[in-house]
């Protein structure tokens, strides 16, 4: 509980950092992508190509792209995640993956706030439930007053890895029965081994 306190606390200070260096210059946004389950990644593009989020060929430790100019991602490890936008930053895709999820279903939500000084000019709040095995990507367009959330595309990828095995168990790619098996089938070796000597 400390920790999630701390990070909170880095979190607006880092927030309250930003504004503070663009106080009175340009807005800025932030998404806020909160969930109960584990294994959903938020990713963030922009209209340039850039790319906030999850990304597992990122050679870091935390496997997060920060390539959009300005933005900053802010994992609190209890299924939220907020995302630091600038204010040139208008037009963007949030894609929310499910690919590696660990449930069947998840529901989810988005809170979309765009800051203009000291106030919120324009919120919106996006709830959906995603799939095992499939990404959602939502186009969403902010001016100062108004955000603007387009239609929900859903990808079902033909080359997905599934978990499988009773609610989530096993390595990604492998069902949790063979992996069962070999565990025994060492085990058991190990034994024979160890008895004829």
């Amino acid at each position: 509980m400390f920790l999630v306190h701390l990070i909170h606390l880095l979190l607006r200070a880092r927030v309250r950092q930003n504004y503070e260096e663009n106080r009175g210059k340009t807005p800025s946004s932030t998404v806020t992508f909160s969930h109960r389950g584990h294994e959903m990644y938020l990713n963030i593009s922009d209209s340039r190509g850039g790319h906030v989020g999850y990304n597992p060929n990122n050679p870091s430790l935390t496997k997060i792209d920060l390539g959009i100019a300005g933005a900053n991602y802010f994992d609190m490890g209890n299924g939220t995640v907020v995302v630091y936008l600038p204010g040139a930053v208008t037009d963007y895709t949030i894609t929310v993956d499910g690919i590696q999820m660990e449930e069947a279903k998840e529901d989810y939500t988005l809170e979309l706030a765009r800051f203009v000084g000291d106030a919120v000019s324009a919120e919106k709040v996006v709830t959906n439930t995603i799939d095992v095995g499939t990404r959602q990507t939502t186009p969403v367009t902010i001016t100062e007053k108004e955000i603007t959330v387009g239609a929900t595309q859903i990808e079902n990828p033909k080359t997905r890895t599934q978990l499988t095995g009773g609610g989530g168990g096993g390595i990604p790619g492998f069902p949790i029965g063979p992996i069962i098996l070999g565990i025994i089938m060492g085990v058991t070796l190990l034994w024979v081994l160890r008895r004829r000597h």
